[in-house]
C-alpha cells in the first residue's frame, strides 16, 4: 500500500513510539499527539500526498513555536490552532472520521486514566 508507506515516511513524527526531540514528555501532554498521529495514518478516505505535507508543515511549526514555550496557555492555544489547521486541510468524510476516532481514543483514556492524564500535571500548575 503506497499511501501507508508515504505516510509513514512523510509524518513519521506524527505516530511515533516516544516524545518527539524537545517536544513533550510520554503521557498527556504529549499522548494526544501520538493518538492524532495513529488516527491520522489509519483515516477513511486515506489522506492525500499533499494532505500529509500540509500537516507535517504544521505540525514542524507548531513544535517549534512550542519549544520554548512553558505557559500552558499558550502550548494549549497552539496545539488548539494545529488542530484546526489539520481540520482544514481533511475533506468533511476524513474529518468526520478523525472526529469519531478522537472522541473513541478520549474516552479510552478517560476510562484508563480516571485521576487524570498519565505523566502528572503540567509543568507550571
Amino acid at each position: 500500500m503506497f499511501l501507508g508507506a508515504a505516510l509513514l515516511g512523510a509524518v513519521p513524527a506524527l505516530a511515533q513510539d516516544g516524545p518527539p526531540p524537545g517536544g513533550p514528555p510520554p503521557g498527556g501532554r504529549g499522548a494526544y499527539l501520538r493518538i492524532e498521529g495513529e488516527i491520522l495514518k489509519n483515516l477513511h478516505p486515506p489522506l492525500s500526498e499533499k494532505q500529509i505535507d500540509q500537516i507535517k508543515a504544521a505540525r514542524e511549526a507548531m513544535m517549534k513555536q512550542n519549544a520554548n514555550v512553558t505557559d500552558r496557555a499558550t502550548r494549549m492555544a497552539n496545539g488548539k490552532a494545529f488542530r484546526d489547521k489539520i481540520m482544514s486541510v481533511m475533506s468533511p468524510a476524513q474529518a468526520a472520521d478523525f472526529k469519531k476516532q478522537m472522541e473513541a481514543a478520549r474516552a479510552k483514556m478517560r476510562a484508563e486514566h480516571p485521576d487524570g492524564p498519565p505523566g502528572g500535571p503540567p509543568p507550571n500548575q
